[in-house]
């Protein structure tokens, strides 16, 4: 019996400021059976082949067999043979291997024979398009019923569970068309025959392609609805089968780009979607079961997922497991495949091992390890970050290839270490980090993961979009089109009268969500001032060609001329000006002010540039200025989100 052992369980430490995940090597709390799996084709081995197979099964610590008993092909009836008469060399073969060598056996049961729907092999010439439309009706059920009855009646007490069809949402393997009130009637013959010849025979759910939230919702709505006796017989299932696969994403990688609305409603085609598959069972009332991962994998050529190397496909192997066993409501995953398809399996066609095979038998625990390797990272990084591996009963020397990995995609490979992270690439928040490594024994270790916040600066500088002044003893003139812009709170002398500066910046690039850190603006003075003016936020939404002392727009006129109203802006200072030199100049305006022209697009009215007691003048280049380095600009620094 193999129980759930963490490759290394994993504890969370603060040191010193650093926020560190390490490998203790405990085992996982939650021991329990645990199901190393992977699908077998016995009829494809000759004696000595299936024999070395099985020798090679039990020395990777594979735990449980699944076999995929072809209804058509057991069944004598389709070969001139009678109904409901049947060939059980292969399975009998397995089974009698397998056990001698404490191996478990699971079941797959699938394919329709022809005889049992004599009328579609008038219609359909396609053999497997007619073995892929399942019973239907009461007479083909009953059928079914049959076959699952004597399956369940010849192996009882042998086998470790029956899946009841493959993939039953999927088209390939239902037609013409998945119909969850078609499989559900499958389901139920299957169970409820399988239960009266075996009270103890586990029932799964036929596994799913994919996470399919929207299939199995379906299919409650549907036994609910159609069998009073649903509840009552766990609605017809033991145990939930899913094939979590995640194209060639690696398991850990979760992204909303993978999530999308099938003919049932939502898919998530992310490894761990499968929690959401947790989620919904108990959200119908079906608390208490266990899921399966009964088939997933990784292909090293493209077939419908891009290729995955063997060297990688042996580290996801390794995550997918690791996550797998760590979840308590998981009885276990089978690796697609052992020995057929030997793009997807873990030996090649002559039985010779792979890299992922190795990858299984460390991941198991058939071969032990005391390898270690482990990385420490601050709780906020910024910039390129170096990250260098402490190893432990490994030489640097014996890595051809490093890969690092952030929230499960991969970011960086190198040869050597120390590895250098572009933290740039990356968004801003809080990321999981983990590095592999792979030896030159054709083996692949992985770290730690090591949580860290990204936290890169952002360093802008936005030019005005409009400024103007605007002069109080000519309260209808513009001067939108002027190159410079005068501020004074006595012009002419000794009039009291004033001048004031509007500036305004289009902080659009700004991505919405930033966090503004600080924010100054840089005028190129021309003629200087010992004295302080004071910058306002602006309230109103004045124009350029039209704003003057009198007016902000067209016929729109300022609460109190000269923009002093409290309409026309807000009373808290928003930075201090005092230039008392020329060339360019810069004073800092509050980053509050400007986060909420980031976060309310709508509020920005720029600033305005004033101080009616001052009589020292001050004068800069406007957005007019022939030199575009002259002109107002607004310096920002942020965090993106």
């Amino acid at each position: 019996m193999q129980l759930r052992s963490s490759f290394a369980s994993m504890a969370f430490l603060v040191v010193a400021g650093l926020a560190i995940l390490t490998l203790t090597g405990a085992e996982d709390p939650q021991d329990q059976e645990f199901e190393y799996a992977t699908r077998i084709r016995p009829e494809a081995l000759d004696d000595a082949e299936l024999a070395k197979a099985l020798d090679m099964a039990k020395a990777a610590g594979i735990t449980t067999l699944d076999y995929e008993v072809d209804w058509e092909d057991t069944d004598l009836g389709d070969s001139g043979g009678n109904k409901r008469t049947y060939d059980w060399s292969e399975l009998d073969r397995l089974l009698a291997g397998a056990e001698a060598r404490g191996i478990k056996v699971s079941l797959l049961l699938t394919h329709t024979p022809d005889w049992v729907h004599p009328a579609l092999v008038e219609t359909e010439p396609n053999s497997s398009y007619r073995q892929w439309t399942a019973p239907k009706g009461e007479t083909e059920l009953q059928h079914w019923s049959n076959f699952v009855r004597d399956v369940v009646g010849r192996y009882k007490g042998r086998v470790v569970h029956y899946e009841i069809w493959n993939e039953p949402n999927h088209r390939s393997f239902w037609r013409p068309e998945p119909n969850p009130s078609e499989y559900a009637a499958l389901l139920r013959a299957a169970y409820l025959s399988a239960k009266e010849t075996d009270p103890q025979a586990t029932i799964v759910f036929g596994g799913l392609s994919t996470n399919d939230l929207g299939y199995l919702k379906e299919y409650y709505r549907v036994v609910k609805g159609s069998y009073p006796d649903a509840a009552s017989n766990r609605y017809f299932f033991d145990v939930l089968g899913v094939h979590p696969y995640s194209e060639n994403r690696s398991p850990d990688r979760y992204t909303s780009g993978a999530i999308f609305q099938g003919k049932f409603g939502e898919v998530d085609v992310n490894f761990t979607g499968f929690r959401r598959m947790k989620i919904c069972m108990e959200d119908e009332g079906d608390s208490g079961k266990s899921l399966l991962l009964s088939e997933f994998g990784y292909s090293t050529t493209d077939t419908w997922m891009k290729a995955v190397p063997d060297y990688r496909r042996a580290l996801y192997l390794k995550r997918a497991y690791e996550i797998a066993r760590e979840t308590p409501y998981i009885e276990g995953l089978s690796w697609y495949t052992y020995h057929h398809h030997p793009e997807w399996a873990l030996v090649n066609e002559d039985l010779a091992p792979n890299l992922t095979y190795r990858a299984y038998k460390q991941i198991s625990g058939a071969e032990a390890s005391d390898v270690q390797l482990t990385i420490n990272l601050p709780e906020r990084v910024s910039g390129t970050y170096t990250i260098e591996p402490q190893l432990t009963n490994l030489s640097g020397s014996d890595v051809w290839r490093w890969e690092l990995y952030v929230d499960g995609s991969r970011y960086a490979t190198q040869s050597t270490t120390p590895i250098i992270w572009d933290t740039s690439l990356i968004w801003n928040g809080r990321h999981r980090i983990m590095l592999a490594a792979y030896t030159t024994d054709g083996s692949v270790w992985h770290s730690n993961f090591a949580t860290t916040t990204v936290d890169n600066v952002v360093e802008s500088t936005i030019p005005a979009i409009a400024d103007t002044r605007i002069v109080e003893y000519t309260p209808t003139s513009t001067f939108g089109n002027s190159s410079t812009i005068q501020v004074d709170g006595d012009d002419p002398g000794g009039t009291g009268e004033d001048k004031s500066g509007l500036i305004k910046w289009d902080l659009s690039k700004v991505p919405a969500g930033s966090k503004i850190i600080s924010a100054s603006v840089t005028l190129n003075v021309t003629n200087t001032s010992a004295q302080t003016y004071e910058a306002y936020e602006l309230k109103r939404a004045w124009t350029e060609s039209a704003a003057s002392w009198n007016l902000f727009a067209l016929d729109r006129p300022w609460e109190i001329a000269g923009a002093k109203g409290s309409l026309d802006r807000k009373a808290t200072v928003a930075g201090s000006v005092k230039l008392s030199a020329t060339g360019k100049q810069s004073f800092a305006i509050s980053p509050e002010v400007v986060q909420g022209w980031v976060d309310n697009p709508a509020t920005n009215r720029g600033i305005i540039i004033a101080d009616e007691a001052n009589t020292d003048g001050l004068t800069f280049y406007s957005r007019n200025a022939a030199d575009a380095t002259l002109r107002p600009e607004l310096n920002v620094t942020y965090t993106a989100p």
